[in-house]
């Protein structure tokens, strides 16, 4: 019988006691495991780019010395694309949240009781968002960025040439027209089409048009 695999769980934060609470909140639960730590953005990028396994959750602080939090959401972008964000700071402006709403998940202040932190994490890997009561008011400022935002990562999960036949359909061609302007068969754009349904969940080429417009593929 396979066992899963606890998730696995970074941390960044140039606060070493704040790295060290963590680690041991992390170590007394069964399924999360504590793959590392970095105390700014440059050791964290060094990490991620020799790591050649997937992470599943990243705490994040915003300010910190030798390359912020922001640029960290841009190197996990490419480097862990599938992984979750947790911004874990001390910084309730609206401007750091909507920055950081481009690729994170969730919107933690350091001033919550701490015993929010360990349910926030196992809700962001569930696929939930989290945001303090705090910066409520910001998140839903920014909502309709959030959405544009969740529809360009689902785009991570298609090939360049999937995105070529997105981009077809949802300009109204036929398979077989997609075929001759891609120089494939209309076989093949259909077996991707099928591929690309299932990726982006969606059930026809009018939802998949939606979706090339919500993602501003196609303007």
């Amino acid at each position: 019988m396979t066992t899963q695999r606890p998730y696995r769980v970074y941390l960044i934060d140039d606060e070493v006691i704040v790295r060290a609470w963590l680690k041991e909140r992390i170590a007394e639960a069964e399924d999360l495991e504590c793959i590392g730590e970095a105390r700014n953005g440059l050791h964290a990028r060094n990490f991620l780019e020799e790591f050649d396994g997937e992470i599943d959750l990243v705490v994040l602080d915003l300010a910190m010395p030798e390359r912020d939090g922001f640029a960290v959401l841009e190197d996990l972008s490419r480097l862990q694309p599938r992984a979750r964000v947790l911004i874990y700071t001390q910084h309730r402006d609206p401007e750091y949240v909507r920055r950081s709403k481009k690729y994170a998940h969730g919107y933690m202040l350091k001033d919550e009781p701490v015993s929010r932190i360990m349910p926030v994490l196992r809700d962001l890997i569930q696929g939930e968002a989290y945001f303090s009561p705090g910066v409520a008011v910001a998140r839903e400022a920014s909502r309709s960025d959030q959405v544009v935002t969740d529809f360009r990562m689902k785009l991570t999960k298609l090939t360049p040439s999937e995105r070529e036949v997105v981009l077809c359909a949802a300009r109204g061609m036929t398979s077989r027209d997609a075929g001759k302007y891609l120089n494939k068969s209309h076989r093949t754009v259909e077996e991707q089409l099928r591929k690309i349904y299932k990726k982006l969940d969606v059930n026809n080429k009018a939802e998949l048009a939606q979706f090339a417009v919500r993602s501003d593929l196609i303007q």
